[in-house]
């Protein structure tokens, strides 16, 4: 009870009263806490923040194999780029086969490798956003946590202040 003798407010509802003791009485505690505007605000915020951090946790598993498998194209471009090596021939065999004398074959198969390897470091930056992103992310999700952990907290305190004054009420009936 307050200074005046009035039940407690919720200030998230302008100074009026949160429930009239009648309809209190009908609640429990969890009912009570879970029709708080300011709970109901943050649970579904809480929510929401859930949900876009798993996919962001998505996106970045997605965008790594993106990376594991430009690796993957960089190992085949190099290794067909050594692959006539061994070979008796080579010249005759490559012309032959790429149309190509073998000088320039293997030139192209070179930028080739350091084309998908920039690709592999590009992509690798955009893993780094995609981090820091959820990173930040996950920190605000904390946050919204503390803050629902609180405000459930808070009503919980309405609650319990709403009982004392439904029992002092009850005894005094008496």
């Amino acid at each position: 009870m307050d200074k005046q003798g009035s039940p407690p407010f919720n200030a998230y509802t302008d100074g009026k009263p949160f429930y009239t003791l009648r309809f209190f009485m009908k609640l429990n505690l969890e009912e009570f806490i879970s029709q708080d505007p300011l709970v109901k605000e943050l649970t579904e915020h809480h929510s929401e923040q859930h949900t876009i951090l798993r996919n962001q946790q998505r996106e970045l598993t997605f965008e790594c194999r993106k990376v594991s498998l430009l690796m993957l194209a960089y190992d085949i471009v190099v290794k067909q780029l050594f692959s006539f090596e061994e070979v008796e021939d080579t010249e005759h065999i490559v012309e032959k086969v790429t149309g190509e004398p073998v000088d320039s074959w293997g030139s192209n198969f070179d930028m080739s490798s350091d084309t998908v390897l920039e690709a592999v470091v590009e992509k690798c930056r955009e893993v780094g956003v995609c981090d820091t992103k959820l990173k930040r992310l996950r920190e605000q999700a904390h946050q919204t946590c503390h803050s629902l952990m609180s405000a459930k907290a808070k009503a919980k305190k309405r609650f319990q202040e709403m009982q004392k004054i439904s029992s002092k009420e009850v005894t005094s009936e008496s």
